[in-house]
């Protein structure tokens, strides 16, 4: 069954930052989640209703937050959670389980360290495990479509946790490997312009 629905925005983090070759730097720091009733008096089932994050880039220091991404909130029956952590502890959040028919009707997110946002009650005829829980992935950035009555649909984009680590020591790798020779070392040294790079 196709859930989502022909009335549709898209959204999406993809873009925050906006040289693709800094991805791997980018750090998903807090996520902010809104479940419910997207109307009082309907017959819906509590479902993700949206979602909010706040990203830093590890290499330029810069922070970011999106917009809301969800439907208007008019029902009393709305809960919300919000999940901070720092990679500075080894933290990231690497695990998503989604239940879904026509609906979110669950949605949990954990992080390396078991620190998780939960809504919703499984469903085994609906629940689906996210394929990134096979291996030691991190969340990148968010996407999908919502419509009036919630999020419809939503993408995860990932990396493995050890490419994530590369890809930020990668420069200093090569720099390593450059001086390794010795006519290397003194022009590099002796340049002052190679101090601030």
């Amino acid at each position: 069954r196709d859930i989502i629905p022909p009335i549709k925005k898209q959204f999406s983090d993809f873009n925050l930052y906006d040289n693709d070759n800094t991805l791997p730097t980018v750090y998903l720091q807090k996520i902010k989640i809104w479940f419910g009733k997207h109307k009082n008096g309907e017959k819906i089932p509590k479902s993700l209703l949206g979602i909010k994050c706040w990203y830093i880039n590890l290499l330029t220091k810069i922070k970011k937050e999106t917009e809301y991404h969800g439907c208007e909130l008019k029902s009393d029956d709305v809960e919300s959670k919000e999940l901070e952590i720092n990679i500075n502890d080894g933290d990231y959040f690497n695990k998503i389980n989604i239940g879904y028919d026509y609906y979110i009707t669950h949605f949990k997110i954990t992080t390396k360290l078991g620190k998780y946002i939960d809504f919703g009650e499984i469903d085994d005829n609906y629940e689906k495990k996210i394929g990134m829980n096979l291996e030691d992935n991190m969340v990148l950035f968010f996407s999908g479509y919502y419509s009036s009555k919630g999020i419809r649909a939503i993408q995860i984009k990932y990396i493995k946790r050890k490419d994530f680590v590369f890809y930020r020591i990668f420069d200093f790798l090569k720099i390593r490997r450059i001086l390794q020779k010795d006519e290397n070392k003194k022009e590099f040294y002796l340049n002052e312009a190679n101090n601030n790079n």
